[in-house]
């Protein structure tokens, strides 16, 4: 049985090429972005965009994120909780 390309599929979203996506996008889960060779990873999730070491623990010694609370933006390091830092 033959391959079936990405491009064969309408509004399909592949990794081999450039593309445009229209529209909005919700997830009910947490969007985890995989770096290559990095020490941390992106995830997006619940208002805050978190640079993770393990993409399945957010709440780990570490980890840093960057959200908005108590209507201003902050920067925190996880250290036993969330700290804030200075940038």
């Amino acid at each position: 049985m033959g391959k079936i390309l990405a491009k064969q599929i309408v509004n399909v979203v592949d990794l081999d090429s450039d593309q445009i996506i229209v529209g909005e996008k919700k997830f009910s889960a947490p969007i985890i972005c995989l770096k290559k060779d990095a020490v941390h990873d992106i995830v997006n999730y619940n208002g805050f965009i978190y640079w993770v070491i393990d993409s399945n623990i957010l709440d780990q010694e570490g980890n840093f994120r960057l959200g908005v609370e108590d209507m201003k933006l902050t920067f925190q390091e996880f250290s036993g909780g969330w700290v804030p830092k200075t940038i």
